[in-house]
């Protein structure tokens, strides 16, 4: 006879009400937490065609923000550097290019860099060397093409759908299998990118959990969910998981081997005991964040 699972309820802790902040500023809100312990968020003053936009970092009880007028929308929003980059998931195609869906400001909302990511970005993190580690999605991807006829991957004739991307520019990619279709990326639609240099991430649903260090490459195989974010230390993760009734996260230990374990199921509260399992949510090392209205909350022992 199994031994039955144990249930636990993980209560999350609040870390940054941005309301004060933000002010007007309370239509499609968007977060980032970087690995550093930096939150950002963007928010729109207008609910109907934004324009006008308010970018907030949090780091270390430290508020400083920055004000910009622009019609795109904002998909992605991380801290980065002595300021923030911008990234839409749009990524038209023009007759003289693809558009620079990467916007990098300082904080007087100066432009100091562009970079095209291409069309069908999923994920997006930032690192203290400044590099960006993005994951693609193969149908926004597909779709971006069907829209406007072509579709710009960062990695010429190659489908990678995780690439990381060095502060001089340099394009690595770190998951994918070549493609001679151009309608072809590899979906990845989870990462987590601690201050480690290492890079955990989940291709789809039923394919395996993955760690990459510099040295190498382990991997995990777990279930069929499909799930919105991931948190991991060297020997468990907790995966928040997208459509389950019962629970809505389960905590894995992982073996030396290939072996790995069911824990725990889990749910997940804030500090009142109201669930978190709707909110947007972002892994980084060990801690998961959530974000509801102009609240974020972080989970960090599980």
């Amino acid at each position: 006879m199994s031994t039955p699972t144990e249930s636990r309820q993980l209560r999350a802790h609040k870390l940054v009400d941005f309301a004060p902040q933000l002010g007007a500023f309370t239509h499609h809100i968007v977060f980032g937490a970087s690995c550093d312990g930096a939150v950002c968020v963007v928010a729109a003053k207008d609910e109907d065609q934004p324009e006008e936009w308010r970018i907030v970092e949090w780091r270390d009880g430290v508020f400083q923000r920055c004000d910009l007028k622009r019609s795109e929308s904002i998909d992605f929003v991380q801290a980065i550097g002595d300021g923030f980059v911008l990234v839409t998931k749009r990524c038209e195609w023009h007759e003289s290019g693809p558009d620079q869906n990467a916007l990098f400001f300082d904080w007087c909302g100066d432009v100091s860099r562009r970079l095209t990511l291409g069309a069908g970005v999923s994920q997006l993190r930032a690192t203290p060397d400044e590099s960006l580690w993005i994951a693609y999605s193969h149908h926004a991807y597909v779709a971006e093409r069907y829209a406007w006829g072509h579709a710009y991957h960062i990695v010429e004739k190659v489908g990678f759908g995780g690439v990381r991307i060095a502060k001089d520019g340099e394009v690595d990619p770190f998951f994918g299998y070549p493609c001679e279709d151009e309608l072809e990326v590899s979906d990845l639609e989870i990462i987590n990118v601690p201050c480690s240099g290492e890079c955990w991430f989940m291709p789809d649903l039923g394919m395996p959990i993955q760690r990459l260090t510099p040295e190498r490459t382990r991997s995990w195989e777990w279930g069929n969910a499909s799930i919105r974010a991931l948190a991991a230390t060297p020997s468990r993760v907790l995966l928040l998981l997208e459509d389950v009734d019962d629970h809505i996260a389960e905590v894995l230990r992982l073996g030396h081997g290939d072996d790995v374990q069911l824990e725990a199921h889990a749910h997940i509260v804030d500090p009142s005991g109201e669930s978190l399992d709707r909110c947007a949510a972002q892994g980084v090392g060990q801690r998961l964040y959530f974000q509801r209205g102009t609240e974020i909350y972080a989970l960090d022992e599980w």
